[in-house]
């Protein structure tokens, strides 16, 4: 009884106030003729369409760092590995070259070149793995420099030349060749370290990045998500809520209680349905309240001419 007279309170301030509905100025702003099922399948799209964005991100962020990776794995390491091994190769050709110098064995000789042969195939496969141009450079200026060495050591072991100031001139030779070698060498392996350096950092940097803008996607995904299930929820709980109101309203005979329709969706369709039943029985209680009030009325005028006629009966009496 008492939420009956609520509503029929609540019903007058609605129609003092006709512009205000229950639907409210969002409800009624965000229209849609979208259905339950598709707005619901439109929510989990878009968070299925902002994962995909993530994983893309991820899977591109990824193969850089295995690019990198294999870059360090295939060319920077090995080079590095490759020049310190040309450098060991070259000082046991100079050893080699000064213990022929001493014993005159011609077994030196031949394991000098057995260990230029090798020294040109390293030279080769680091060639091979130089990406950029000065480390090319670095490796023709080597190739160059150790070929000079190598046929100044075979004059040597062929007896030529004879004379000790030519022999003199040639030892010098040598020691400039040895050094611009050995410091041509040692720039190689400064190279192949900054490069290896700089890839480490570059990967690095892109791993934090990475880590970075994931976090970053994550966190605006999380709060697209909650928006959009409050979005959704309300969309759908808010006319149920104001159909159960109705409901209750008209329950209690209260049937010009304001309701609108928010959307074409089911819920909106019901709610349609909803209101021509209600002008129906609105309807059927205005005829059965005429039909009565006709009936009262024609009962009660003969009822009060006998009662009339019974008091002049009386009277007379």
């Amino acid at each position: 009884m008492q939420l009956c007279n609520f509503y029929k309170i609540l019903l007058t301030g609605y129609q003092k106030d006709s512009s205000y509905t229950l639907a409210g100025t969002m409800g009624s702003f965000f229209k849609s003729t979208m259905t339950v099922f598709k707005k619901i399948l439109t929510g989990y799209l878009l968070l299925i369409f902002f994962g995909v964005i993530i994983g893309l991100l991820g899977t591109y962020y990824v193969y850089g760092l295995n690019q990198i990776t294999q870059s360090i794995l295939v060319r920077d390491l090995p080079s590095k590995q490759l020049v310190t091994q040309l450098m060991d190769t070259f000082l046991s050709q100079i050893r080699y070259e000064r213990q022929y110098r001493v014993l005159k064995d011609a077994e030196f000789v031949r394991f000098f070149d057995e260990l230029g042969q090798r020294f040109e195939k390293m030279l080769n496969e680091i060639e091979g793995m130089a990406e950029d141009r000065s480390q090319k450079q670095n490796v023709a200026l080597v190739r160059d420099l150790h070929h000079q060495y190598s046929y100044l050591f075979h004059q040597r072991a062929d007896g030529t030349p004879k004379d000790l100031s030519d022999r003199g001139q040639q030892d010098d030779q040598e020691k400039v060749l040895f050094n611009e070698i050995t410091r041509t060498l040692q720039e190689m392996a400064g190279q192949s370290e900054q490069l290896l350096k700089g890839k480490m950092e570059k990967s690095n940097m892109l791993a934090r990045s990475a880590m970075g803008q994931t976090l970053l996607i994550l966190g605006f995904l999380v709060v697209l998500g909650i928006g959009a299930a409050i979005f959704l929820t309300r969309r759908i709980t808010r006319p149920i809520k104001e159909l159960r109101k109705a409901a209750t309203a008209f329950s209690c005979g209260a049937f010009d209680y304001p309701l609108t329709v928010s959307s074409t969706d089911e819920i909106g369709i019901l709610t349609s349905a909803f209101i021509r039943m209600v002008g129906r029985l609105k309807e059927a209680d205005r005829l059965k309240e005429n039909f009565i009030s006709n009936i009262t009325h024609e009962l009660k005028t003969p009822l009060t001419s006998l009662t009339e006629a019974a008091r002049l009966i009386l009277e007379k009496v």
